[in-house]
Order: C-alpha cells, then structure tokens, then sequence
C-alpha cells in the first residue's frame, strides 16, 4: 500500500541528531569511569560505549514516532481528520464530539421537551387569543398537532442523530390489527355502559342524517347508515392519520424510546402519559378544547383517559419497534371517540359528564385495557442506552 499526499508526509521520519553522552567521566588517564556502573573502562571503549548509548536513546524515539505515525494512518485511512503536529488521540473526532452537547438519553429528553414547548407555545397562544380551535380556518390544531414532531426532527439534528431512529420500519400486521381495533373496543365497553345505565340516548337523528347522505335509490336506511360507517371508519382513520402521525413522532417515536433507557415500562407509560396530558391542558383549561362541563373535573378525566392510553401505546411502541401502531391507535381513537360514538349520543341532561374524551366513562374503561398491556410489559425488551448516530444507523 503507497500512501500519498498529507499521509506520505505525515509518516515521513527524520533521524534527530544528538549531543555527545554526558554519562561518563573521563580522568587524564587512559582508563574512564561509568559512574551508573561503578566501575573504570578502558579509553579504547569509550567510543564503543558512547555509540550503545546514542543508538538506545535514537531507538526509543523512532519506536515513539513510528506508533504514532501508525495510529495517525490508520486514522486518515478511515477518513478522519489528523492535525499535524499533534498527537492521534485529540485529533479522532466522534459524532458526540461534534455535537454542541452530549448526546445522552437524560439530555436528549430534556431538549425534546424544551423545543415542544417552544413550537406549542406559537399554537397554544393563537388559540387562547382567539377562544376556540377553529381559528385560522381551522388550520392552527392540525399544525400545532405537528409541534412534537418538528421537535423531535430538530432534536435529531442538533444530536447529529439519524432519523431512522424514530422508528420508520413497517411493523408486523398483528400490531396494526390491534391499534385499530383496541380502541373501538374500550370505546364500545364505555359507551355501551352509559346506554345500559340510562345515563344518555340514542341520538336517531345522527342515523337518519348519515342514512339520507349515501342514500341510494332501493337502498334501505339501515344499508345507507351501515354503508356510511364502513366510509367512516376508514376514510376517517386516514384522513385523521395525518393529523395525529405528527403528535406520534414526537411522542411514542422520539419520547417514549428515550424514557425507556432511563427507567421502567410503568415509569415511562405514566410520565409520557403526564406529558401528553399536560400539553393538552392549556387549550382545556382556556379555550373551548371540551365538553361544557367542569374544567378542572374535565381535565381529571382526561389525565386519566391519556395516562392509560399511554400504556398501550408505549407497549405497542415498543414491541414493534414502530411508531405506526401508536399512529394509527391515536388515529382509530379521534374518529370512534368524538367523530362516531360521540354523534350517536343524544344529551340527556348529564350526559356529557360520562361521555367524550373529558367524561367518566372513558376513564374507567380505559384503565381496565390498560392492565392488559401492564401485564404484558416483560415481553418488552429494554432499549439500549447508547445513542443511535447517523454514521451507526447506516450499518444497523
């Protein structure tokens, strides 16, 4: 192998000169003294011994330059950058090296969550300022829903991180079954106790209006309606998919990941759950992000509605490496909660205290699916520690 260029001349060695041995006394007699040694030589050696000398003292400085030279190449051959004139070991740079801060998990949450905060904060004003979601022509909450995204490809930049990180690869099928349908189930169990408990109607003029809006000539009214919910439940998850993929990248694709090197499933289910919960509040709490009811009784409801959500979707997270399954959970829970289950509810009085997203019901059925997912946290294998770079991601 020739090496050429900046390599050649940096293994380019010169044999130093150096200055007679001053090792040795010399009387006016012909024989020398070694002082190291004790003893008196001959003068016909000391020629002999002044060359041992020089030539010991030249070998270990050539040892010294030469493994040097050797680490310096081996470094320029995997195409890193070597100052000359300085030692190998400070001029090997590592992605962490070239990042403004440490890329560790504690790190890279607290970053994620500062940049949330400041992307929501734009959000979080324009729809106080205004008092309801619709401001802009309804167009600021599907941006804000991508403020933890935006967060979290940021985050990925500013640790040099690859994005594949967040958890890209498409899942098995058995993983997508489940988030879709998970979430009409503890939909249907909550909703269908507050019919059976008499705590709300049956809302016939929904049915009636779905039913007239496909109604096709010889088509019965229940084949309308039927027809019009198989429309709904799957061009509703679509349409919503794009909406809430933006708040799964951030959360379950950036988020979740990160609190899992840090500590336990339980742990990071109920602290992402606390962080969805909380960056929801501000719009619940002074905007018309509920259903009429108390707020401060609507905003317990709905803590406790998304810290157990929060252990399925961690599960599913974790388990299928891929953040598709909590995509398409979150998607499959904004059409059957608000969009479906909550349009076939007729008001009775209090029945809004029950239902929604901010009612009772959901919050006492979601906690019992969530057991479910709890029970089956060994099956979770624990992420590593060590951060993904982008040069690593290529080869994983």
């Amino acid at each position: 192998m020739k090496l050429v260029g900046p390599t050649a001349a940096t293994l380019k060695v010169h044999v130093l000169s150096f200055p007679a041995s001053t090792d040795v006394e010399t009387d006016n007699n012909d024989s020398i003294f070694d002082p190291q040694n004790q003893v008196f030589y001959p003068r016909r050696e000391r020629s002999r011994r002044l060359t041992e000398t020089s030539l010991k003292n030249r070998g270990r400085l050539l040892d010294r330059l030469l493994c040097n030279q050797t680490v310096n190449a081996f470094a320029i051959l995997q195409g890193n950058k070597v100052p000359l004139h300085r030692p190998a070991r400070h001029a090997v740079r590592s992605d962490d090296a070239a990042s403004p801060m440490r890329d560790t998990p504690k790190n890279a949450t607290y970053l994620y969550l500062q940049l949330t905060l400041a992307f929501s904060a734009v959000g979080w004003t324009l729809i106080i300022w205004a008092g309801h979601l619709d401001t802009g022509f309804g167009l600021v909450m599907p941006a804000m829903m991508w403020c933890p995204a935006l967060a979290a490809l940021v985050t990925c930049r500013l640790l040099h991180r690859d994005l594949r990180s967040l958890g890209w690869r498409w899942p098995n099928n058995r993983y997508l079954a489940a988030s879709y349908l998970v979430p009409l189930a503890y939909t249907s169990v909550a909703y269908g106790a507050v019919w059976a408990l008499g705590l709300a109607g049956w809302n016939s003029e929904f049915v009636s209006l779905v039913a007239q809006g496909l109604a096709f000539r010889g088509m019965p009214a229940w084949a309308s309606f039927t027809l019009g919910m198989i429309l709904m439940a799957t061009g509703g998850v679509i349409q919503n998919l794009s909406m809430t993929l933006g708040e799964e990248i951030g959360w379950r694709g950036f988020l979740v990941p990160e609190l899992a090197k840090q500590m336990s499933f339980t742990k990071t289910s109920l602290v992402s759950g606390l962080v969805w919960a909380i960056w929801h509040s501000p719009l619940l709490l002074f905007a018309d992000y509920n259903a009429g009811t108390n707020r401060w009784y609507a905003l317990c409801c709905f803590t406790v509605t998304c810290v157990s959500l929060s252990f399925m979707l961690a599960w599913l997270r974790l388990k299928s490496d891929s953040l598709w399954p909590a995509a398409l959970f979150h998607a499959s829970h904004n059409l059957f909660v608000p969009i479906i289950f909550d349009s076939l509810i007729r008001n009775t009085g209090r029945s809004l205290w029950y239902t929604t997203v901010f009612g009772a019901a959901l919050a006492a059925a979601s906690p019992l699916f969530a057991m479910y997912f709890w029970m089956r946290r060994t099956e979770i294998e624990q992420p590593s520690s060590e951060p993904v770079s982008a040069k690593a991601a290529v080869f994983a």
